[in-house]
């Protein structure tokens, strides 16, 4: 039986001994210089059964180490478990069906996306955080604020949790082995929330973020600051990169981080390591969507890229548990905002221009995750 890494024969494969390695190596280090040494130098010798014999034995141990690290530190690439078994979903095509020009199949691929944790063919790096939100039991929060015409970017619920942070593959780093092994954290967290509004300033959406810029949670108990949220904003078109804080609430400083906690490769040694700051702070810094977007290249979303639209990042000044997309929606539903795309009807279009674009919908689990009731 061959190699894995050949195909042929094993009695195909010439393999030169071990014996002829390290006469071949034993050779190269005590053969004569390609320059003039001084009198005075002494070439590099092994003598038999001292230094050369030990480094010998290392050989069978790094063929079978390096191979295996190599395995599991590459980086790997994040299928779909759906895309990953067919080649008739070809990315490339996926990238033109997101180039729509339709903002009724917009909002039906992002339902989709959410509903069936697209991943490749996704080009909203951040969604893998909104998906165990988007499909927990009881919270519809994230698909009506869809419907309303607010698009999800990011989400992180307050509290404590512990978790298990996976593999970082190959990466340049300032310190070897430049890759981070799987491990476990544990720790409290300020919970925000980050979503994309386009046309802000058109009819209720506009009292809406005026709303939201003067949040209060518990409007009787105002002299309470923990009892309000931080809210910063990024303009888009036309406005590029204008970020406005909100005097009555701004967002706590960069110094107080969104997480505290102690993280370790094994989770029982979690409660007897220190605490440090996991995620660091924002401050009155928001990223512009292209921060959000693949590559940094808003042309996967042309639609949300020419079109007047704002960031907003609304985060907790405390590290309790706190559910910011309710209260978003609520401040929504006081405003009078109303259902603009509805899910079943956004959805279907984005199916025809899947249809549309030669992929076939049987490779897609097309069970919706939002009751009619909710649309």
């Amino acid at each position: 039986m061959g190699y894995f890494w050949d195909f042929r024969p094993a009695s195909a494969i010439a393999r030169p001994s071990p014996t002829l390695i390290s006469t071949t190596i034993h050779t190269l280090l005590n053969s004569t210089p390609l320059i003039d040494m001084p009198p005075s130098a002494t070439p590099l010798v092994f003598p038999e059964g001292t230094l050369f014999p030990r480094i010998k034995a290392l050989f069978p141990i790094l063929a079978i180490t390096l191979p295996i690290l190599w395995t599991y530190t590459k980086p790997r690439a994040k299928h779909n478990w759906r895309v990953s078994g067919t080649k008739a979903l070809d990315l490339r095509i996926w990238r033109q069906v997101w180039r729509t020009d339709c903002w009724a199949t917009l909002y039906g691929l992002i339902g989709l996306a959410n509903d069936n944790k697209w991943t490749d063919n996704n080009p909203f790096w951040g969604y893998p955080r909104v998906y165990p939100v988007w499909q927990a039991h009881n919270r519809p929060w994230c698909k009506r604020l869809l419907a309303l015409g607010i698009i999800p970017l990011f989400v992180q619920d307050g509290g404590m949790s512990t978790y298990r942070v996976p593999l970082t593959g190959w990466r340049w780093s300032r310190y070897f082995p430049f890759f981070k092994w799987p491990r476990y954290a544990q720790g409290k967290k300020r919970a925000y929330m980050e979503f994309l509004v386009p046309y802000p300033d058109e009819g209720r959406m506009a009292e809406f973020l005026d709303e939201l810029w003067d949040n209060r949670q518990v409007r009787e108990e105002m002299v309470c600051e923990q009892k309000t949220f931080g809210v910063v904003a990024r303009y888009g078109p036309p406005d590029n990169g204008r970020i406005e804080v909100s005097r009555l609430n701004p967002p706590l400083g960069a110094h107080i981080p969104l997480e505290v906690g102690a993280s370790s490769w094994f989770e029982p040694l979690l409660p007897f390591k220190w605490d440090r700051a996991l995620k660091k702070g924002f401050g009155n810094d928001v990223s512009s969507f292209s921060h959000y977007v693949r590559d940094g290249d808003l042309l996967r979303v042309p639609l949300l890229k020419y079109v007047p639209h704002v960031v907003v990042r609304l985060e907790a000044k405390h590290f309790g548990p706190q559910e910011l997309d309710h209260f978003v929606f609520a401040i929504a539903q006081e405003n009078g905002l109303h259902v603009k795309w509805p899910g079943v009807y956004c959805r279907e279009m984005a199916l025809a221009e899947i249809n549309r674009w030669g992929l076939s919908p049987n490779v897609l689990p097309l069970q919706f995750s939002v009751p009619n009731r909710y649309l």
